[in-house]
């Protein structure tokens, strides 16, 4: 079996940060956004009873933090896999793709592209979703100068296209219904 593309990442303690947020920002949108939305009206309720009595002080506080810890479960996920690796080196994992899947120097048996269920990109990795909890994580730079023509095969092979993680700053209203889609789709599995 003939390899299109060998790529490639060596892990670290921030790319698995990296990763558990991404994955978050990925699969967890909708709880993202009602935390947030939460946060907010707690906060703005808090300021309008802050005039009359201490309840309104908290109120605000508790929204305060409710904003701040919205991606603590992202961190404390990556905080326990960075745990496992305690003493011992981090992996470094080869990727070969394949025109029928993608194996990896970890993993001999292949993994049909019709598995993968989310394409995600930001600026120095690519993450081919298996689930809301594996990914294939790609360091750019092991591609070389052939990261485009690596996601147009990727792409083309698994009938997705790749999209950044979602953020407040990226969003738009197909990106909102794409993040929700994917939020439901984790807990459903259905593609």
């Amino acid at each position: 079996m003939e390899h299109v593309y060998t790529a490639g990442i060596q892990y670290s303690a921030e790319s698995i940060k990296r990763l558990c947020q991404v994955r978050r920002k990925t699969f967890e949108t909708t709880k993202r956004l009602t935390t947030l939305a939460a946060s907010f009206l707690m906060i703005l309720v808090g300021l309008f009873l802050s005039r009359e009595n201490q309840l309104g002080v908290l109120m605000m506080l508790c929204g305060s933090i409710l904003i701040m810890g919205i991606d603590a479960p992202a961190t404390a996920l990556a905080d326990r896999i960075i745990h496992q690796f305690k003493g011992k080196d981090y992996p470094k994992i080869f990727y070969y793709f394949s025109e029928n899947g993608i194996t990896t120097n970890e993993m001999p048996e292949e993994c049909p592209y019709h598995r993968i269920i989310a394409l995600v990109e930001d600026k120095e990795y690519f993450y081919l979703f298996q689930n809301k909890l594996a990914a294939f994580m790609i360091q750019r730079s092991s591609l070389g100068e052939h990261q485009e023509d690596f996601k147009e095969f990727v792409s083309a092979h698994t009938a997705l296209q790749f999209f950044e993680p979602f953020r407040l700053q990226n969003m738009n209203y197909r990106r909102l219904l794409d993040a929700i889609r994917l939020s439901l789709l984790a807990k459903t599995g259905i593609k």
